[in-house]
C-alpha cells in the first residue's frame, strides 16, 4: 500500500524542448527580452496570483510611497520591492515587460499535476495519489521540473502557506481566497477611494456602479421598502469587499501574500 504522502512523477516524450526550465531559486534576467514572448505570457497571468499579487501592491499607497523613498518598515516588505520594483501607473503588460518576466518567467513550466481523492470508508481510507507530469526530452531537465513543481506543492501545502513563502512557486498556489475575489476586492477599494476624494458616497451606491450583486440592484417597480432592502444588501456587499481589500493591500505592503 502507498503512503497517502507518496508522489507519483511521470515524464512524457515531447518532440520540442520545453520553452521553459524551472527557476534555479533567483531570477536570471534575460540578456535580449522577446517581445513576442513576453506578450504571450502577460496574457497567461491575467486572472493570476500573480496579476491578483500585482494588483494588490500597486493599490497600496504604503508601497508605492515606500519605492519612492526607498525606505521599508520590514524586511519582508524589502523583498517584495526587490521581486516587483515601483508600480506607479504601470499596466501589467508593462510591468511584465520592464520587470516581471525577469522575475518570474521561468515559473511558467509545462507541467501537469493530477490528483486523485482518498477511498474507502472514514475508517478504511486509502491515501489518494498525485501525478506530476513533465516532458521527457532530456532527463535532467524533467527532474528538475519535477523536483521544482513537487517542492512548490509541498511549501502550499502547509497550514496558513502564503503565495509570498515562494513567490517562483505562483502558478502552483491555491490560497483560501481566489485570485478573482481579491482582483475584486481591490477594485473595489480603488473605485471606493477615487468615489469618495470629493464627497461621500453610500456604499449601495457603489455597489451598484460596480455591479457587485445582481440580486440587490434596485429596479423600476421596487417598493420603497424592497429598495431599502436592496440598499442595505448592496451596502453590506460592499463594506465586506472593502474590508478584505483594506486588510490585503495593507497586509501585501509588509511583504505578506495574500493575507486577509
Amino acid at each position: 500500500m502507498k503512503s497517502p504522502a507518496e508522489i507519483c512523477v511521470t515524464a512524457h516524450r515531447t518532440r520540442q524542448r520545453p520553452q521553459f526550465s524551472a527557476p534555479s531559486g533567483r531570477a536570471k534576467s534575460p540578456a535580449k527580452p522577446d517581445p513576442a514572448a513576453n506578450d504571450a505570457n502577460s496574457k497567461v497571468l491575467g486572472g493570476s496570483f500573480l496579476d491578483a499579487w500585482f494588483q494588490t501592491l500597486r493599490c497600496s499607497q504604503t508601497y508605492c510611497g515606500n519605492c519612492r523613498s526607498g525606505q521599508f518598515s520590514e524586511e519582508s516588505a524589502r523583498q517584495t520591492y526587490q521581486w516587483f520594483g515601483a508600480l506607479d501607473e504601470l499596466s501589467l503588460e508593462q510591468w511584465w515587460a520592464a520587470k516581471g518576466s525577469a522575475q518570474f518567467r521561468e515559473s511558467i513550466v509545462p507541467v501537469r499535476i493530477r490528483a486523485s481523492k482518498p477511498t474507502g470508508r472514514s475508517q478504511e481510507r486509502v491515501g489518494g495519489e498525485l501525478w506530476v507530469s513533465v516532458p521527457f526530452n532530456d532527463p535532467i531537465k524533467a527532474g528538475r521540473l519535477a523536483e521544482f513543481a513537487c517542492r512548490q506543492l509541498l511549501i502550499f501545502s502547509r497550514p496558513g502557506a502564503l503565495l509570498s513563502d515562494s513567490p517562483l512557486g505562483w502558478p502552483f498556489f491555491r490560497g483560501t481566497i481566489t485570485s478573482t475575489s481579491i482582483i475584486q476586492s481591490v477594485r473595489v477599494v480603488e473605485y471606493h477611494r477615487a468615489r469618495t476624494v470629493a464627497s461621500a458616497v453610500p456604499m449601495w451606491q457603489i455597489g451598484e456602479e460596480l455591479r457587485l450583486k445582481a440580486s440587490a440592484v434596485g429596479r423600476i417597480g421596487d417598493s420603497p421598502r424592497e429598495l431599502a432592502d436592496k440598499h442595505a444588501d448592496m451596502g453590506k456587499t460592499v463594506s465586506g469587499y472593502l474590508r478584505r481589500g483594506l486588510r490585503l493591500v495593507e497586509n501585501a505592503a509588509r511583504g505578506y501574500f495574500p493575507l486577509v
